[in-house]
């Protein structure tokens, strides 16, 4: 795992659950100043290698969503999620859509018994000009890993083995990454979104 991803998998010691409206924990600051770090680097290095990061940050484990979804995205002033880099807004990506299910799945604080949690099924990112070496960036973000892949018409489909990623449709101008629920941790909510 590419060390800037590391905080994304952070689990917070459950003794220090939100009190108070306020988050606290032993790694707080250090994951505040990673967070910056993975955002900056976001924000400055090439389409490929951020587009790498992404499919890095879901290949091996299933990461503190908040953490991740915080790094990538952020709120206007009607509370519609808008990329937070506005270099990358303004020359790369048109828009990232994360979709949420329900299912009984679970949970890290009482894993004997299912419940009703949500969970990210999906993320699909969508550039504003067509990137024809996108199939062969998300190949290079899954060396190591089993998969396979078929081409059907314009798309590009990517079967992950043992891995968080069911799969991945690529084509020129987005591509989609389809999580596996049964993958899925809880991490307790810590405000910056650290863990949820």
């Amino acid at each position: 795992m590419d060390k800037i991803l590391e905080f994304l998998f952070y689990q917070t010691p459950q003794e220090y659950e939100l009190m108070f409206g306020e988050a606290s924990g032993p790694n707080e600051r250090e994951n505040t100043a990673k967070s910056t770090t993975f955002i900056n680097h976001l924000s400055r290095c090439s389409l490929s290698e951020y587009c790498q990061l992404i499919v890095k940050a879901l290949l091996l484990e299933y990461p503190s969503e908040s953490a991740f979804s915080f790094c990538l995205l952020d709120f206007d002033d009607k509370g519609i999620f808008i990329l937070p880099d506005r270099p990358r807004r303004s020359n790369d990506i048109s828009r990232i859509d994360f979709t949420h299910k329900k299912a009984k799945l679970h949970g890290r604080f009482d894993p004997k018994t299912l419940r009703t949690l949500e969970y990210l099924d999906e993320i699909k990112v969508t550039f504003k000009l067509a990137q024809q070496d996108l199939a062969k960036w998300v190949e290079q973000a899954l060396t190591g890993k089993a998969f396979n892949n078929t081409v059907n018409g314009n798309k590009t489909i990517f079967k992950v083995s043992n891995s968080p990623i069911l799969t991945l449709e690529v084509d020129s101008t987005s591509f989609t990454i389809f999580i596996d629920k049964n993958t899925f941790i809880e991490y307790l909510f810590q405000s910056r979104g650290y863990d949820e």
